[in-house]
């Protein structure tokens, strides 16, 4: 395994010392369908220190298109998806140190992953845990990046509690069940799950490294239908409820 990072290394933002913070990284992912098998992928790749993988759900035929760490032999009864997913990451690097938890997470759970890991990666596909995930991080100090995808358009936002807008600063109320486009529905593109889960992935490296300075606050949207993106500016709410009493310094 020697030199395994080593063009990872010569980027300037990371180096050793950011490798070295990399590969004593836990990382959390919530959700391990489309984005967060992805980003689970190109994290323990990049040489992260431990993971969990929490989902509740199986390995479906239709999920292959678009969730590619999993192969047709995962597919069938029993198969869970955080089971697979932590038996093909092992396969991918032996040394690596995870866990696949079969369920929902509820508060305690990312109250107890939000003191245990370094950052949290959302994979989910619904507002209730994300906000779940937002308070526990918020709580705890320790950032997570919100990432979603339906159709050919997704977006992504890192949260540093204390620094940036958390999620309840942009989305004040829950919206509307049945109001969002959602990917049973509307589908999903293989390609937009692929290149937002780059772009969280791209961030979460950053962060674990020790380069904040290189996420700043605001929502990065991307439409691979028009090949076109945008940073979208976000400010803090000082009125928020969830983060609002967190403030820098």
């Amino acid at each position: 395994m020697k030199g395994r990072y080593v063009r990872q290394e010569r980027l300037s933002w990371i180096g050793r010392e950011g490798q070295e913070r990399i590969g004593k990284a836990k990382v959390a992912v919530i959700g391990v369908g489309g984005l967060g098998s992805m980003s689970a992928s190109l994290l323990a790749r990049a040489g992260v220190g431990e993971m969990v993988l929490v989902d509740r759900d199986l390995v479906e035929e239709n999920n292959l298109h678009g969730q590619i760490l999993y192969v047709e032999s995962d597919c069938g009864p029993g198969s869970m998806k955080a089971i697979a997913a932590a038996k093909r990451l092992r396969e991918a690097r032996s040394d690596l140190k995870v866990e696949g938890l079969v369920e929902d997470l509820g508060p305690e759970r990312a109250a107890a992953l939000a003191e245990w890991c370094d950052l949290i990666l959302d994979g989910t596909d619904n507002f209730e845990t994300r906000y779940i995930i937002n308070e526990a991080c918020v709580k705890a100090g320790v950032p997570w990046i919100y990432a979603g995808v339906v159709a050919d358009y997704g977006s992504v936002m890192a949260v540093r509690p204390g620094e940036t807008p958390c999620l309840t600063c942009v989305f004040p109320t829950p919206p509307p069940a049945g109001t969002l486009p959602a990917c049973v529905s509307e589908g999903v593109s293989g390609p937009a799950v692929t290149a937002i889960a780059s772009v969280q992935s791209s961030l979460a490296l950053k962060l674990l490294a020790g380069r904040a300075d290189l996420c700043p606050g605001g929502m990065f949207t991307l439409d691979l239908a028009t090949l076109s993106g945008r940073k979208v500016p976000v400010p803090r709410d000082p009125n928020c409820p969830c983060c609002g009493g967190k403030r820098e310094g």
